[in-house]
């Protein structure tokens, strides 16, 4: 078994990545909606001038 303050630095330490996780993919899947947004926006501009 671990000790208790390796346990407690450990979980703190999860914690800090969770949060740069967190960013990571709120940014990636922002940046996924903005990319196909703008493809359909692309697709619709070019079904109004056929």
């Amino acid at each position: 078994m671990l000790p208790k303050s390796h346990k407690k630095r450990d979980s703190s330490l999860t914690y800090r990545n969770n949060k740069v996780i967190n960013k990571f993919l709120k940014e990636t899947t922002y940046l996924l909606s903005g990319k196909i947004f703008f493809r359909e926006k692309a697709l619709f501009r070019l079904k109004k001038q056929q």
